[in-house]
């Protein structure tokens, strides 16, 4: 063992309980969903401002431009260094904290979850590697942004760590890479294990199965868990199956690594529906209203001025407001109770109609048969009026075109789907920064796909974090995000079992889990800012 990084561990651990904040660095952080989790987590005292709180993100790497600039808008204001998108490819994490004006600092708390797109191209002596020998990835080509989470790790040598990915992590090209992963971890110093979590079962009203990976310094002296679920939510086979398959090889490998999920079935509290998400955000039918009034059907390509922009304010709906809708209206530092923005959503005149047709879980071809029939009855109407048109003719093909949507039902199954209003959403992916027919509104009256502010909902995002770039960037960056109420769960556990909770200062390492009564005080809510505009 190397005593010295004991007594380094040993020694920062004890300054963090007696009061120092929390050191969190966001590796891959898009646009913030783990930062923005894990800061609540250490919100120190219930509706007090001024507060810093447990936690301090002291930065974020993205290559992606639009989601640095919101990641920096969010975390670091006024300040363009936290601003800047970065390559972690060319970027050491020295450089990093001298360019944030952080040098010599230390990170307690390293975040993220790295692409998935090179795992077929490293194998277990490459990770076994990069614990003796850091920097001789750089001189191979097969290198990722896999094993370069591994060696800002390395080089870093963080309290604890946290990385998020998709399930196929666990075997993906017949290999699992999470457990290679713990293994180049546990050489390092750390104890390791991984599980699947859903984030409907941590208060997120989307289905969204991700692996996590925990790992802590060996100092702690305790086995790696997972946080509690908080409510009770039966999959769908598919989600079940899909799980089922990504842990096969680590099941069938006895891998020690890997976690039991945190079983749901004690649990009583039901699952937050889509409905119960959305209810209070503003009702949309300007796109509804521009069709009815025009003379003759829109094109697809005409971009309507009375749009809702990114940033244009507009009230709330009159609607019940329930206890998730109030928390993301008064997130810890994000408050914003009486208006929201960025209600932007597609313009798509074509399919407002199948939209308003379609029965919730309906999928692209209970749609597309819609359409054909929506089509057939406008060419008996035609005729009953005495206009005949006939296949091959111009404006035959034109009056198909402007109904029938083109994609091939065989291939693009799943394309289309209208959410159920009383089940959580399916999950949410960068995808939608090219189209949102995955999550058509429930709502038939609306007949629309979600905005982006019922996106960032759906994903946990309050309404006062802000997106930087256009609507397609919004999309994306939500897409790709993990939620951060999840990201708050393992933030809060994280801290629990570190010793380092909210209100836990000075009191020595502690070991008791945090109970109900003390997360819901770590996300405070105002009461005075809940009230309607005719209660005030």
């Amino acid at each position: 063992m190397d005593e010295a990084l004991d007594r380094r561990w040993e020694d920062r651990l004890s300054l963090l309980r007696g009061g120092e904040q929390v050191r969190v660095l966001d590796l891959f952080s898009g646009c913030g969903g783990l930062s923005l989790g894990f800061r609540a987590a250490g919100q120190a005292t219930p509706g007090e401002k001024g507060t810093a709180g447990r936690v301090k993100i002291i930065g974020g790497v993205e290559i992606d431009r639009d989601a640095a600039a919101t990641h920096g808008a969010n975390f670091h204001p006024g300040d363009p260094r936290h601003a800047i998108d970065r390559d972690l490819t060319r970027l050491e994490p020295e450089q990093l904290l001298e360019e944030t004006g952080q040098a010599g600092l230390p990170v307690d708390i390293l975040v993220g979850g790295p692409p998935c797109q090179a795992f077929s191209r490293i194998g277990r002596a490459k990770l076994r590697e990069i614990a003796k020998h850091p920097l001789a990835h750089l001189e191979d080509d097969r290198s990722s942004l896999y094993l370069r989470y591994l060696h800002w790790v390395d080089r870093l040598r963080p309290l604890a760590l946290v990385m998020e990915n998709v399930p196929e992590m666990m075997c993906h090209g017949g290999v699992n890479y999470a457990s290679l992963a713990c293994e180049a971890l546990e050489q390092m110093g750390y104890d390791c294990g991984y599980t699947l979590l859903n984030a409907v079962h941590y208060g997120v009203p989307q289905m969204r199965s991700r692996v996590f990976l925990i790992a802590w310094a060996r100092v702690l002296k305790r086995p790696v868990d997972f946080p509690t679920p908080v409510v009770r939510h039966i999959l769908p086979a598919g989600y079940q199956d899909a799980s089922r398959a990504a842990t096969r090889l680590a099941r069938e490998e006895a891998c020690r690594f890997l976690k039991q999920t945190p079983s749901v079935q004690q649990l009583r509290k039901s699952a937050l529906t889509a409905r119960q998400a959305l209810q209070d955000l503003p009702v949309i039918g300007w796109h509804l209203e521009l069709i009815s009034q025009a003379t003759e059907k829109l094109s697809g390509r005409l971009r309507p001025e009375t749009a809702l922009k990114p940033g244009e304010m507009v009230e709330y709906s009159s609607l019940p407001v329930g206890k998730y809708a109030k928390l993301m209206r008064n997130w810890p530092g994000l408050p914003m109770p009486w208006t929201t923005d960025w209600h932007t959503m597609r313009w798509l005149p074509r399919d407002y109609p199948i939209f308003a047709l379609m029965e919730p879980g309906d999928q692209y071809p209970q749609a597309l048969e819609l359409a054909r029939q929506m089509f057939a009855d406008r060419i008996l109407d035609l005729e009953d009026k005495g206009h005949m048109l006939f296949p091959g003719d111009a404006e035959y093909i034109k009056l198909h075109e402007d109904i029938i949507p083109p994609y091939d039902e065989h291939k693009f199954p799943n394309k289309w789907r209208k959410m159920e209003a009383d089940s959580p959403a399916r999950t949410l992916m960068a995808h939608l920064g090219k189209d949102s027919y995955s999550h058509i509104h429930y709502d038939s009256a609306q007949a629309r796909t979600i905005t982006v502010r019922e996106a960032a909902r759906l994903q946990s995002f309050p309404d006062g974090f802000s997106f930087c770039g256009s609507m397609n960037a919004a999309f994306r960056q939500i897409g790709n995000a993990v939620p951060p109420l999840l990201a708050w769960h393992l933030g809060s556990h994280l801290l629990e079992q570190m010793g380092v909770a909210p209100g836990r200062a000075e009191q020595g390492t502690g070991s008791r889990k945090a109970d109900t009564s003390e997360k819901t005080a770590r996300l405070p809510i105002r009461p005075d800012l809940l009230k309607t505009p005719a209660q005030a």
